[in-house]
């Protein structure tokens, strides 16, 4: 789920039965305090973004311009298709593997055409790459994108409960072009994240976006051994 920063939970918010107590500074659901940071602007009541996630279960991750707000890896919660890491399973339509998963400073793509090296924006944080292999297990041509931009779900999660969106998706025409993949056929590429150095990595969600259909697909991998 992205939102921008000017975005209001007014529809989620009111089927939730959230109360905003403006007069004390205080926001209720269903009789339990979510949040006692509360400005008002302009008639207006805001909300920190963080409180709200957390009242749903979900974590905020920046992206761009945007926020994902994005099931948190903690728990034994279920995301989409689930597998480990070295092994190849299926969705029903897709077979994925996650090859490995390397931590680096610097990363030079392997599969697109643009060799530029990249780098973490910050000195604190460090790359995760995971390579991956995605395979048509249907008998129809399938269009995907490999677009960060367009990524869905797609994200990083560590054992703390921190997720992290993608910076980069190295893939052959990874930007907004859709990809072809004939039946059998197999695409190859490594998903990069930006972390704080020192994290504990768990789970990589991936999330398969065709432009041909709002059905998306989330798989996710246990890093893990």
């Amino acid at each position: 789920m992205r939102i921008h920063k000017a975005f209001v939970f007014g529809g989620m918010l009111a089927c939730a039965a959230i109360v905003l107590a403006a007069q004390v500074g205080r926001v209720t659901m269903n009789g339990k305090v979510v949040s006692t940071s509360v400005k008002t602007f302009n008639g207006t009541a805001y909300v920190k973004l963080s409180d709200v996630a957390k009242a749903f279960g979900l974590t905020v991750s920046k992206n761009g311009d945007a926020y994902d707000l994005v099931a948190g890896g903690g728990g034994s919660e279920l995301f989409g298709v689930q597998g480990k890491m070295g092994t190849e399973f299926f969705t029903g339509k897709w077979r994925f593997l996650a090859r490995d998963e390397q931590a680096v400073n610097s990363y030079t793509p392997r599969f697109a055409s643009d060799k530029t090296p990249i780098t973490s924006p910050t000195e604190d944080n460090q790359l995760v790459v995971v390579t991956c292999r995605l395979k048509n297990g249907t008998q129809q041509k399938q269009e995907l994108y490999f677009y960060k931009d367009l990524a869905g779900n797609t994200a990083l999660t560590d054992m703390d409960e921190h997720s992290y969106a993608p910076l980069y998706i190295d893939a052959l025409n990874s930007q907004m072009t859709a990809d072809d993949i004939l039946p059998g056929a197999a695409k190859d590429f490594a998903v990069v994240f930006s972390v704080p150095k020192g994290i504990k990595v768990k789970d990589m969600v991936f999330t398969v976006s065709s432009p041909a259909t709002t059905d998306k697909t989330d798989i996710r991998v246990s890093l893990n051994p």
